[in-house]
């Protein structure tokens, strides 16, 4: 996509070499280490295969639902989000995911 990577960035600004920047170094890496925001991570979620890799689907849609949660990641994604719930229906592979937050201390 002709972008440059926030970790060369990030090095610029520790290195001088952008002289208009309005942010710093930290702001950038902040940033580079966060997950992604819902809008790409539901992006994401469409573009998996959908396909079952055996058995029979049920036949009936919104009858048979897959749920997983997948969480507690070391780095939060944008909004303090730490996990996320993934609602899979198995008729249709049809997907639903939540952002959740860990409430800490």
């Amino acid at each position: 996509m002709n972008h440059v990577a926030l970790s060369t960035i990030a090095y610029m600004l520790k290195m001088g070499t952008l002289k208009i920047a309005t942010c710093a170094q930290e702001e950038v890496i902040l940033v580079r280490d966060h997950r992604h925001c819902l809008a790409r991570m539901i992006a994401k979620a469409k573009a998996i295969d959908k396909t079952p890799s055996c058995c029979i689907r049920p036949n009936i849609i919104g009858r048979s639902w897959i749920i997983d949660y997948q969480g507690s990641c070391g780095t939060l994604a944008i909004g303090r989000y730490s996990g996320r719930f993934l609602f899979v229906e198995r008729s249709s592979g049809y997907q639903i995911s939540f952002l959740v937050r860990e409430n800490i201390g």
